[in-house]
């Protein structure tokens, strides 16, 4: 959406440039990135990112995501059991 305060009435227009030719900005939003998915947040990115599950609130409230923070190696066990979970119940497999 562009906003083009100097073009008459209209106080925004939907067309315009579609791409981004900004290399500084493409870099800060690239460092935001590199940050937000450092550190303590690293395993959070292994559920969120490389699994198609959703959050379910029983695990944030009963402990289960807080223990898998710990570690990568924590994240990556909770999320291939939670999917194996997922696949059987898509699969009728109990």
């Amino acid at each position: 959406m562009l906003l083009p305060h100097m073009r008459g009435s209209r106080k925004f227009a939907l067309t315009g440039p579609l791409t981004v030719n900004d290399p500084e900005g493409i870099q800060v939003i690239l460092n935001f990135m590199n940050y937000l998915w450092s550190g303590g947040r690293e395993p959070a990115r292994i559920y969120l990112q490389r699994t198609s599950l959703p959050v379910i609130l029983t695990m944030a409230a009963n402990g289960t995501y807080a223990k898998a923070m710990q570690s990568c190696e924590e994240m990556e066990s909770l999320a291939e059991h939670m999917v194996e979970q997922w696949d059987r119940s898509a699969n009728m497999d109990w």
